[in-house]
C-alpha cells in the first residue's frame, strides 16, 4: 500500500454544524506547503452529529421487613425508604394518608413524600411517582414532573 499523502486542508465551522446538526457543502482544499497545483481542488464534504440522550437507568427494589432498598445495576444501595401511615393530630383528617420516609446512612429519617389519591407527591418538588397498571407481575413506577 502506498503511504498516504496530504494534498491540503479545509475547515468546517463548528457553530454551523452545531446549529444545523448537519452540513453538506463543497469546500476549497487549500494546498499543503510544497504542493504546487494549477487547478484548485474542491472537496464535497458531509458531516453530521447526534445530540446525546440519557440512557435508561434500571434500578432494583428489594423489599425487607422494615424498609425498601433501591439499588443500581451493580447492586449499590441508592436509597432506602419505608412507607407508613401518617399519625393523626388535632383537627387534621388523615384518612388513608401515607408518607414516604427516607432513611439516611446514620439511621436518621426524613420525609420524602406523601401519598395523595393515586400519586406519591415528592416533598419540596414538582415531581411525583405514580404506580402504572401492568399485566406483568411487577408494577412500574412512572416519574412525572416539569421536564418529562
Amino acid at each position: 500500500f502506498p503511504l498516504a499523502k496530504s494534498l491540503g486542508y479545509c475547515t468546517i465551522s463548528l457553530e454551523e454544524l452545531a446549529f444545523n446538526l448537519s452540513v453538506e457543502k463543497w469546500l476549497d482544499l487549500v494546498p499543503s506547503s510544497g504542493i504546487i497545483s494549477s487547478e484548485s481542488i474542491r472537496l464535497r464534504v458531509a458531516a453530521s452529529c447526534t445530540v446525546p440522550t440519557p440512557a435508561q437507568h434500571v434500578l432494583q427494589m428489594r423489599v425487607a421487613k422494615s424498609a425498601t432498598h433501591i439499588s443500581d445495576k451493580a447492586g449499590n444501595d441508592i436509597l432506602s425508604f419505608q412507607m407508613r401511615e401518617m399519625q393523626s393530630t388535632k383537627g387534621m383528617d388523615v384518612k388513608s394518608r401515607k408518607e414516604l420516609i427516607g432513611i439516611k446512612i446514620a439511621g436518621e429519617t426524613i420525609a420524602l413524600g406523601e401519598f395523595r389519591g393515586s400519586d406519591w407527591s415528592l416533598m419540596d418538588s414538582l415531581w411525583s411517582l405514580k404506580v402504572q397498571k401492568s399485566n406483568e407481575r411487577d408494577p412500574h413506577l412512572l416519574l412525572t414532573g416539569p421536564h418529562t
